[in-house]
């Protein structure tokens, strides 16, 4: 599931015409930058992203060792965070070949594994941006709030 920036109170915020309750300037555009390139924007599209091969592998998956590896093999931490957990296979090793067979086979599948985990290495980097950002908005909102 893709995840979710929220901008609601920023965007309640413009919309009634508020922005000026935030009298430095220069934070009210660092903010208006910092969410125009989130939810709607440009970061906001690297994280609403849903690769064609997490469809391609979830379809030639069998449905049993899919429910298995997610009962047994997974755990959801708090928010977003999750964990695979090292577990036995679901299904012998000779059906196991299979499935894996069955993956080499499907084409484009590879091509898609290889452009997904780019897309993964590139999302970590704007991600660990925009946190960095949003603390340093954080830190700058609480510093006029006390003005």
């Amino acid at each position: 599931m893709p995840f979710e920036l929220e901008d609601t109170s920023f965007l309640e915020l413009r919309d009634a015409g508020e922005m000026n309750l935030i009298g430095d300037e220069s934070l009210r555009k660092r903010l208006s930058s910092y969410y125009r390139m989130t939810g709607g924007g440009v970061i906001g599209e690297i994280l609403h992203h849903n690769p064609v091969y997490r469809e391609q592998i979830r379809g030639v998956t069998p449905t049993a060792v899919q429910k298995y590896i997610w009962s047994h093999c997974f755990r959801q931490l708090e928010g977003i965070e999750q964990e695979l957990v090292d577990c036995p296979s679901p299904i012998p090793e000779q059906a196991a070949g299979a499935v894996l067979a069955t993956y080499r086979s499907t084409a484009g599948l590879m091509e898609n594994l290889r452009y997904w985990s780019t897309w993964l290495e590139v999302s970590q980097l704007v991600v660990g941006s925009a946190d960095q950002q949003a603390r340093a908005l954080s830190a700058a909102t609480l510093a006029e709030s006390r003005r």
